[in-house]
């Protein structure tokens, strides 16, 4: 499962996607050449997350170190969310 840091970061990016804040930020540099627009990245990433979390739900093994991964791309997308902004 997420951390509780990173459970709070993820409600606070679905707010911000919900408020349109995220569509005015543009292209992002997600790391090994690639870009995308910051909103399609978060919307991507949730979406990971909704599944894994219906996985789990379901009483599937999720992989410790997706969960891992997907909190540490979860902290990424929000601090690219909230620059200047403590973590």
């Amino acid at each position: 499962m997420l951390s509780r840091v990173a459970a709070e970061h993820a409600r606070e990016l679905r707010a911000l996607l919900a408020s349109g804040t995220l569509g005015r930020i543009g292209a992002v540099d997600l790391g090994g050449g690639v870009s995308l627009r910051l909103d399609h990245a978060v919307r991507i990433t949730l979406g990971d997350l909704d599944d894994l979390a219906a996985q789990a739900l379901a009483g599937l093994d999720v992989d410790a170190d997706r969960w891992q991964q997907l909190g540490e791309d979860v902290a990424y997308l929000h601090r690219l969310a909230r620059p200047g902004q403590p973590p």
